[in-house]
C-alpha cells in the first residue's frame, strides 16, 4: 500500500495499474524475472507510457464466475460494500448459489 501511495504522489496524471502475487511461505521463491528466485518481501514494477493496450488476465488456474459487477459504494480503498446498487453480500451470495 506505501508503494501505491508513492505512486500516486508522483503521478503525471497517468493511471496506475497494480497486480500482485504471492506464495505460501513453505513453498520453493517465487521466481518472476528471467528465472531468478526473488526474496520474500520483493516488489517488482515498471512504467509505461504513452497509448499503452491492457488486458486483465487471472493466473494460478482461477477464472471469473458470475456477472459482471459496478462497485456502488465502498468504505475507504478496501471494503466494497455495494455492488450494482445492492449489498455486496447479497451479490456474493447470487454468484454462489448459481
Amino acid at each position: 500500500e506505501k508503494i501505491l501511495k508513492g505512486l500516486d504522489g508522483i503521478s503525471d496524471g497517468s493511471s496506475v495499474v497494480a497486480g500482485g502475487m504471492s506464495v505460501p511461505r513453505s513453498t520453493q521463491p517465487t521466481v518472476a524475472i528471467d528465472g531468478r528466485a526473488l526474496p520474500q518481501g520483493s516488489a517488482v514494477g515498471m512504467c509505461l507510457r504513452g497509448t499503452v493496450g491492457l488486458q486483465a488476465v487471472v493466473a494460478q488456474g482461477c477464472r471469473p464466475v458470475g456477472p459482471t459487477f459496478t462497485v456502488t459504494a465502498h468504505e475507504g480503498n478496501n471494503v466494497l460494500t455495494e455492488l450494482d446498487g445492492k449489498p455486496a453480500l447479497d451479490c456474493l451470495e447470487q454468484v454462489a448459489n448459481e
